[in-house]
């Protein structure tokens, strides 16, 4: 039972416009190591854009992408294997990628990587980490998220609430000091 905010996996595609004329010129870039070109090219396989929509050879591109560091590529392959597309589902896996993205400061990742601690799929189960990282997305700028992070503010004690937002104030400053 998935409860994700956003399962898309489609994160806007980067800088350069995407046309099935230039499929040559990306897989060239890619198999150089271009991290934008494997994104984009995970990007046209997920979405079927100038291919053949290929989830599985989406999720190898995303993965090289993801592997480099790319934030989207990350979100998109956590995306990918929480609801088991191209990849065999993995709700661990799921979280690991979230997780990177979240560190970058994707908010998406962070309210993802926050249900997945709310239900225990991938993590153990924890109110506290779910309330973190979901206050950290709404830390983020993302308002409409604070109904969904006050609902796991109610399943804390005060104690563990105090404690849970002084874990979400530093991780925040953490993640805005490292991007």
């Amino acid at each position: 039972m998935k409860r994700y905010l956003i399962t898309a996996p489609l994160c806007l595609f980067l800088s350069l416009p995407l046309l099935a004329d230039n499929l040559t010129h990306w897989q060239k870039r890619a198999e150089k190591g271009n991290i934008n070109a494997q994104f984009n090219l995970g990007a046209m396989y997920d979405s079927g854009d100038g291919v053949s929509e290929d989830d599985a050879e989406a999720a190898n591109w995303y993965r090289k992408a993801a592997d480099q560091g790319h934030v989207n590529a990350q979100f998109n392959l956590g995306v990918m294997y929480a609801n088991g597309e191209g990849v065999a589902e993995n709700a661990t896996e799921a979280a690991n990628w979230y997780r990177k993205a979240a560190d970058q400061g994707d908010y998406r990742a962070q309210y993802n990587l926050g249900v997945l601690y709310a239900n225990g799929e991938g993590v153990p189960q924890s109110n506290s980490e779910s309330y973190v990282w979901i206050s950290i997305a709404v830390m983020s700028g993302h308002n409409n998220l604070v109904p969904k992070r006050d609902r796991a503010a109610e399943k804390l004690s005060k104690a563990d609430l105090d404690l849970a937002q002084q874990r979400a104030s530093t991780l925040f400053e953490e993640i805005q000091q490292s991007e």
